[in-house]
């Protein structure tokens, strides 16, 4: 019960600011993939080497991934296993008070505890290199469900739980101020030491110009990615973490948050994110690749499933 006050504390909450071909080895990027993944070799059967993890974590990518991290053995041991890191119960400042509570709670030998829910990779790439998961989303979707995220403007840096979304602008303008976001926030710095952050995803208004040459550099910097999931690929993302990463698989890894719904895109007006659309793909490539690697499927993935007690297709 304490973590859950440490989580749930207001004390505790800061402003959150706001089909592809499988490859093989030979393809230009893969074989970085593949020395990286050769590294990640299991110790005592569950953990890899490559440690701590850090989760980028991508706004409307899928928070529940949360749970995935905590409940991982040996990761977090002072939260409770029954425990279910989720905005419905902790509200939109989920991300933010995990992470500082992430020191107390956390082994940061596994799991390093950074200050920003929304961190920038930027010039620090090379520290974080072959540490770093995600979970990567279609970009139209993710700008819709931000777009229709009523706790926060994304617009400006004071997009608080306090702040309803209000003042957004129609759809098809606040996707063009979304696009691009995943490229910046692998590429780009953030702000610097912005309530207590570090690294932070400026409000939208802020960012800088994203250009086609950042999503060059966001994608080359997905080799340096330990693990690659989709959102629209859930329940397969979950059960490739844990082939790779170990550990059972539980009932809270295949939670669903608001984040997760598919959304019509007619409101867009037929806006694409050609810049995210670029890094997405890539993204959608390597997964792809893991799968193949690592001998995941719907098939392979079954007493995974049962063992959470997933029951029909995959992502419903």
């Amino acid at each position: 019960m304490a973590v859950l006050r440490l989580l749930a504390s207001g004390l505790l909450a800061v402003l959150p600011l706001w089909a592809c071909d499988t490859g093989d080895a030979s393809e230009p990027g893969l074989e970085h993939l593949e020395l990286l993944q050769q590294q990640l070799r299991l110790r005592s059967g569950t953990h890899p080497e490559v440690l701590p993890l850090t989760w980028v974590h991508f706004p409307k990518a899928g928070s529940g991934f949360l749970n995935v991290l905590v409940h991982t053995q040996g990761f977090c041991p002072g939260v409770p296993q029954d425990l279910s890191v989720e905005t419905e119960r902790f509200s939109c400042r989920v991300a933010s008070n995990l992470f500082k509570a992430c020191p107390q709670v956390c082994d940061p030998a596994r799991v390093r505890c950074h200050a920003s829910p929304y961190e920038c990779v930027g010039s620090r790439y090379s520290e974080l290199e072959g540490r770093m998961v995600g979970v990567f989303r279609q970009p139209e979707q993710r700008a819709l469900a931000a777009y229709h995220d009523e706790l926060r403007t994304w617009m400006a840096p004071q997009a608080d739980c306090a702040h309803r979304n209000g003042t957004r602008p129609p759809a098809p303008v606040f996707a063009r101020f979304f696009a691009g976001t995943v490229a910046y926030q692998l590429v780009g710095e953030g702000l610097l030491n912005y309530g207590g952050g570090h690294h932070w995803l400026p409000g939208l208004v802020d960012i800088p110009e994203r250009t086609t040459e950042m999503a060059g550099e966001a994608v080359r910097r997905l080799q340096g990615f330990a693990f690659v999931g989709i959102t629209e690929e859930w329940d397969l993302s979950i059960c490739l973490f844990r082939k790779i990463f170990g550990g059972p698989c539980r009932a809270l890894d295949f939670s669903k948050t608001q984040s997760s719904k598919n959304y019509d895109t007619a409101p867009l007006e037929g806006f694409q994110d050609e810049i995210d659309g670029i890094v997405y793909q890539e993204a959608m490539r390597i997964f792809r690749h893991s799968l193949l690697q690592h001998n995941v499927s719907v098939d392979s993935c079954r007493d995974c499933f049962a063992q959470a007690g997933r029951h029909g297709a995959p992502n419903e």
